[in-house]
């Protein structure tokens, strides 16, 4: 782990309202445009299935994880990317989804495009619903 590595970690107040660390929230406001709007959606999502996520900046990208479940999200220049890794329900969304970009342990979402998102959330679930 390098010298620098500091886990950026998101915190929920009682209220329900959601803390972020700056360099997330940095992170997410590097952009501007329909990019913004459907990373937050995403976001929103992952922490309505798992409200216990902590949240830090790795790799470049924002990482959600619980115990040994994770997943990152990113911008791309046409989206937003997840990235949950090889997993069972990745190669299910790549079957029913061959219209929709994948690559090894990734999920290219258009912006503007009609999102599957409760085969979406067939990948967050897998991906972060992992337990210890």
């Amino acid at each position: 782990m390098p010298a620098s590595y500091s886990p950026i970690i998101l915190s929920h107040k009682p209220t329900n309202e959601v803390s972020m660390d700056p360099q997330v929230q940095a992170y997410i406001d590097s952009v501007s445009d329909e990019r913004r709007e459907l990373y937050l959606r995403l976001q929103a999502r992952l922490m309505e299935l798992y409200p216990d996520l902590s949240v830090k900046k790795a790799y470049g990208v924002v990482k959600y994880y619980r115990g040994k479940g994770y997943i990152y999200l990113g911008y791309w220049k046409q989206g937003v990317s997840l990235y949950p890794g090889k997993i069972a329900a990745l190669e299910e969304f790549e079957k029913r989804h061959p219209e929709i970009r994948t690559r090894v342990g990734t999920i290219n979402l258009k912006v503007g495009d009609d999102l599957p998102w409760r085969d979406v959330e067939m990948v967050m679930e897998g991906a972060v619903g992992i337990e210890n």
